[in-house]
């Protein structure tokens, strides 16, 4: 690939980067497990690369359950109307963080159950995904969100928990 690209940083980033993008868009498709087994790329003339990526899609998954537990700030049909993932639809990673308002998915612009927690005045407020295999074509998982106040003597801290998935 070195050779191909001439040692250019900005190409190579680029191609490391889509194929980023690449596992994302399965990840996004329900398919959480996906990998590139092997890639390589080839000239075709000297105008043209040719490039073959091998991906491993896994199994399928799929929205088994979601569940909150520990919320006594808002009614669990809130957090729920918040998250909007229900049984049967396809896993994505991406789009529930984001819904949380959790990893590299959190925009402090975006409305997430975090920053509902957040507006109440739990700004240390932290949610923490888990997943919980239940059979070798079923999983669950959970996100624990833990939120303190910035003043703890008029608000107590408390744990909700949320998101079961499928394959």
């Amino acid at each position: 690939m070195d050779q191909l690209l001439h040692g250019r940083q900005t190409q190579r980033g680029d191609y490391e980067n889509d194929k980023e993008l690449l596992i994302d868009f399965y990840n996004s498709k329900g398919y959480r497990n996906a990998t590139i087994v092997s890639d390589s790329i080839y000239p075709i003339n000297e105008k043209r690369l040719g490039i073959d990526i091998d991906v491993s899609e896994g199994n399928k998954y799929y929205i088994r359950n979601v569940s909150w537990v520990g919320n006594s700030v808002y009614e669990t049909d809130d957090l729920q109307r918040m998250f909007s993932v229900k049984k049967g639809d396809t896993y994505d990673k991406k789009s529930m963080h984001k819904r949380l308002g959790i990893g590299k998915e959190e925009n402090l612009e975006d409305m997430s159950v975090k920053s509902l927690y957040q507006n109440e005045g739990y700004l240390m407020s932290q949610i923490e995904p888990a997943e919980v295999i239940i059979a070798p074509t079923r999983s669950t998982s959970k996100s624990r969100c833990s939120k303190a106040s910035s003043s703890p003597s008029t608000k107590s801290a408390s744990r909700a928990t949320s998101a079961s998935m499928t394959r």
